[in-house]
């Protein structure tokens, strides 16, 4: 699987995972990877070494959902010409 980073990333799943199997102290593991030492500790408690999801669970909304369906009836009825 490719890895897709963000321009702020300090880790990959290579580097994630050699944290969580090695034996080294989090400050060496810092250091060695110019990472934080709060970077390391929080990889090393987590199961995969894969990002989790940010953002909301569940987008909140002021509309009622059949608003919502109306809505998108007269955008496509618009698009549509």
């Amino acid at each position: 699987m490719e890895q897709i980073l963000h321009k702020r990333a300090s880790t990959n799943y290579k580097i994630r995972e050699e944290i969580q199997q090695s034996k080294a102290s989090n400050i060496k593991l810092a250091k060695k990877y110019g990472i934080n030492r709060n970077t390391v500790q929080k990889w090393r408690h987590r199961e995969s070494v894969l990002d989790m999801p940010m953002g909301p669970r569940r987008v909140n909304t002021v509309l009622t959902e059949s608003e919502e369906l109306i809505i998108v009836f007269v955008r496509n009825a618009t698009e549509l010409g």
